[in-house]
């Protein structure tokens, strides 16, 4: 993590729901983003 930020790049933990939500925010920006999900089977 801390090489990470070292470059300005942030990470975040949240749940599936906020991070769509944020993900959404920050592209709509214009900013470089990505996310990674963790899915429960049904």
């Amino acid at each position: 993590m801390a090489a990470c930020l070292l470059r300005g790049i942030g990470i975040e933990c949240m749940s599936n729901a906020a991070a769509a939500r944020t993900f959404n925010v920050l592209a709509g920006e214009g900013r470089k983003v990505v996310a990674g999900f963790i899915l429960q089977a049904a």
